[in-house]
């Protein structure tokens, strides 16, 4: 298990140079791809769980935008049409073809998405209570979230300003886990099976290391949950 981040991987560096494994699972990629560039200069073998635009790469991934697609468009049918979109960094490339899905469904039910209700950096606390007081203000009926710790986050912001879910506003994630299975409302969100994922990454690796094969990229399936936030 090493860290690195889209500025800083130094650690992938020095565990390449130290040759302590034989290939390499990347579970989130950015724009720049720093770390992909790298580990294909030094033959190192590696897969990525995640969305890539070089077609010679080892992936596995979800239908992100259909997926975030098909929620937007199940809320909007809901009568849900102002809503509000708090993203993590701008250059995670999922954050990216998420948004791509919910612009998508606007566009397919002839709607409008205010940009200035589009919102980076909400894994921050400090930027994501600036982001649900302008979302507030601005009457959203609705907020989006592109993974469920944003979504944790903007919960305890709404709670701290006693705005109940969803009779005060509706809110949805974009990406399932288990913390947001224990709220009451139950919350609306796209399920993923990360294990499932994980198991298909590790298998693609394992199989070009044992086997020298290269295997199809692999896309696996969602599940839209409509739940109690969303009315």
């Amino acid at each position: 298990m090493i860290k690195i981040s889209p500025d800083d991987i130094s650690n992938l560096k020095e565990a390449v140079e130290n040759h302590v494994m034989d290939g390499v699972i990347l579970t989130r990629t950015v724009e720049n791809d720093d770390e992909i560039q790298f580990l294909k200069e030094n033959g190192v073998p590696f897969v990525i769980i995640g969305p890539c635009d070089d077609k010679y790469v080892l992936r596995v991934d979800t239908d992100n935008e259909a997926a975030c697609y098909d929620m937007t468009n199940a809320l909007i049918h809901k009568g849900l049409n102002k809503m509000a979109v708090m993203c993590a960094e701008r250059d995670h490339k999922v954050n990216q073809i998420r948004l791509d899905g919910i612009l998508r469904a606007h566009m397919k039910s002839h709607m409008y998405l205010d940009k200035s209700l589009i919102f980076y950096d909400t894994e921050s606390e400090i930027v994501a209570e600036m982001a649900v007081e302008k979302s507030l203000a601005a009457n959203v009926d609705c907020i989006l979230c592109m993974d469920d710790n944003i979504c944790l986050g903007v919960i305890r912001i709404l709670k701290s300003m006693g705005m109940k879910i969803p009779e005060d506003i509706k809110i949805a994630s974009l990406h399932n886990s288990k913390l947001l299975d224990e709220f009451v409302p139950s919350i609306s969100c796209i399920y993923q099976d990360e294990a499932a994922l994980g198991k298909e990454a590790g298998r693609l690796l394992y199989t070009y290391l044992n086997e020298n094969k290269i295997l199809p990229h692999s896309i696996l399936g969602y599940e839209l949950q409509i739940k109690d936030s969303t009315g």
